[in-house]
C-alpha cells in the first residue's frame, strides 16, 4: 500500500459508530493499519462533550473541523454504523475537499 508518485497525501478520518468511541477494538485496528503504511489517520469523539447532547448537527461540525484541519491533504471519511451515515452528509456538505467515503 505505497502511494504513487505524485498522488496526494491522504489523511483518514474514521468516523466511529453510535455509542461507540475512538477507543473502540474496531477503530484502533484501523488506526494501527493505517499508521502502519504511513497514512495519517484519526478519529474524533463524536460524543464529546457529552453523549447526551449528541446531534447530527454537531456531529456533521465536528467533521468539518477536521476535514479542515487536514490542510491541503486529500480527506477520505470512513464510517461505521451512525458513522457511516455522517460520512456521507459530510462529504455532501464539504464538496471537494472530501475525496473519498468508505
Amino acid at each position: 500500500m505505497t502511494r504513487p508518485p505524485g498522488s496526494p497525501v491522504r489523511h483518514v478520518v474514521y468516523l466511529h459508530g453510535f455509542a461507540s468511541s475512538p477507543a473502540s477494538t474496531k477503530a484502533a485496528y484501523f488506526a494501527e493499519r493505517f499508521r502502519a503504511h504511513g497514512v495519517p489517520f484519526e478519529c474524533p469523539d463524536l460524543n464529546e462533550p457529552d453523549f447526551r447532547t449528541l446531534t447530527m448537527t454537531r456531529m456533521l461540525e465536528q467533521v468539518a473541523r477536521r476535514v479542515e484541519a487536514a490542510g491541503e491533504a486529500a480527506v477520505t471519511l470512513m464510517g461505521s454504523s451512525l458513522g457511516g451515515t455522517l460520512a456521507v452528509l459530510a462529504a455532501e456538505r464539504l464538496g471537494a475537499r472530501v475525496d473519498c467515503v468508505i
